[in-house]
């Protein structure tokens, strides 16, 4: 697969399963992808991975900048103050 659609197809599995989710690029160039847990290949090729908990994190974090966002003194290096 491209690494357009690897990145699209690793980020759904990763929010939709909970896990962490590696995209890695096989031997003939093509990229794949496969829960972390279960990869034993080289840690050369891979090429990202997505950890759930960072993505929701994020997702998060831009949820309380957005509710901030009409306080006049919001700084957005408060967020993640408010999330902790």
């Amino acid at each position: 697969m491209s690494l357009n659609d690897a990145h699209a197809f690793a980020f759904s599995l990763a929010t939709t399963l909970m896990a962490a989710i590696i995209i890695f690029q096989a031997g003939d160039g093509t990229f794949s992808i496969t829960p972390a847990s279960e990869y034993d290949g080289d840690i050369a090729a891979i090429v990202h991975d997505y950890d759930p908990r960072e993505i929701m994190s994020r997702i998060e974090d831009a949820w309380i900048c957005a509710a901030d966002r009409d306080r006049a003194a919001h700084n957005h290096s408060d967020c993640k103050k408010a999330r902790s």
